[in-house]
């Protein structure tokens, strides 16, 4: 594709995505700002709800199966392997607390994973279960890093399929295949990638994933995901239980706990209806515009990120080519991270500091000449801080 065209009509990107009224927005890997479509979603909710009360759900119920069926899409994976959750801290959280750990039993995590792939498993140190962390080598960790920490006793790999610090892509399928042939199960925390990045739950051999959908999703925060592969489904004990999580929950005085065979088991009681709504509006969107365009176009808007920062001779801290995403980090030299992105946020630009780099994250909508821009600005930030 043509490095400057559009995939959005520039006559309704305003209309579309109104933060582009006031932001150059280059934040996605931090929290995505709702679109348009996003924003009709929420509306509509809230006036059913506002002027019919519980008659809402005879549009939710088919809203939330519509909305797993678009997410089973999105992956690769059948409806029933789906389930709604707050954000991938939780989807993490039901492997973690699900399986029948024994002392002894390990994780194996790369060092750089963002806490909700930490958190979940140091949990686990109660029960005897050890937290294996594989160290980068240039910013990477590649799957014969991770391969060479598992032994005997590891019972679970998980990994971020984009790392949110520097955005290394890693290739998931050798991955996925090793542990698949030796009993290892396979997570996959795919918030860094979905919405921007293609990602298939077969081919990866990946038997758990977790997902928020406020980040390239942009579908608001408190709504997410999870995908748990079928043979999975009875190897995890629930840990928390709710009523609408059992086979028969519409018959409220059956207090049989007979768990579906489906994800759905996971969802402990009411939905955030407004969150899926949400969800299954981005969601939809996203693979109407079709997932090989959009990553098209985002890893375009990241190679010319990259390119720009290289250019002036900054530290460009992400990997290009294969294991190239959305993210973009990078350092100044003689410049402080926080200082640079305070300041280019009262410049008009939004961007995040990560591990003392400033780290952009274009997407779909944004264009080759905000990206110029947002440079431009920063420029006059790098002058302004060296004279001082």
């Amino acid at each position: 594709m043509n490095r400057t065209e559009p995939l959005v009509d520039p006559n309704r990107r305003a209309e579309l995505f109104p933060v582009t009224r006031r932001w150059i927005y280059l934040n996605h890997a931090a929290v995505g700002p709702l679109p348009v479509y996003v924003l009709d979603a929420a509306r509509h909710y809230l006036e059913a709800i506002s002027r019919d009360g519980d008659h809402h759900w005879q549009e939710t119920l088919q809203v939330v199966e519509d909305a797993r069926t678009l997410l089973a899409e999105l992956v690769g994976a059948r409806p029933e392997e789906i389930a709604f959750t707050r954000n991938a801290s939780e989807g993490i959280s039901v492997l973690a607390n699900g399986l029948d750990w024994q002392p002894g039993d390990n994780v194996v995590l790369p060092a750089i994973e963002f806490p909700a792939n930490v958190f979940p498993w140091q949990n686990l140190a109660r029960r005897g279960v050890d937290v294996r962390y594989v160290p980068l080598r240039d910013g990477r960790c590649e799957a014969a890093d991770i391969i060479a920490r598992m032994d005997g006793r590891t019972r679970v790999v998980s990994v971020s399929s984009v790392q949110f610090f520097n955005g290394f892509r890693l290739d998931l399928a050798p991955l996925g295949a090793f542990c698949r042939d030796r009993g290892v199960l396979f997570c996959v925390d795919a918030i860094q990638q979905l919405g921007a990045l293609p990602l298939d739950v077969g081919s990866g051999s990946v038997d758990f994933l977790a997902c928020g959908g406020h980040k390239w999703l942009m579908s608001g925060e408190g709504i997410g995901f999870l995908y748990c592969r079928a043979e999975l489904l009875d190897r995890l004990h629930p840990a928390a239980v709710g009523w609408m999580g059992v086979r028969d929950w519409e018959h409220m005085l059956n207090y049989r706990l007979e768990f579906p065979p489906a994800a759905r088991r996971f969802e402990t009681g009411n939905l955030s209806a407004f969150g899926v709504h949400n969800l299954k509006a981005a969601v939809g969107h996203y693979l109407r515009l079709g997932p090989a365009a959009v990553a098209a176009r985002i890893l375009t808007l990241a190679e010319l990120t990259a390119e720009a920062a290289g250019q002036r001779g900054w530290t460009v801290l992400s990997p290009d080519g294969p294991a190239r995403s959305g993210i973009v980090s990078f350092r100044v030299p003689g410049c402080d991270a926080v200082d640079l992105v305070a300041r280019l946020s009262a410049a008009g630009v939004q961007a995040a500091v990560r591990n003392g780099a400033v780290r952009m994250s274009p997407h779909f909508y944004n264009t080759a000449e905000e990206v110029a821009e947002a440079f431009i600005r920063l420029d006059r930030i790098v002058k302004s801080t060296d004279g001082r």
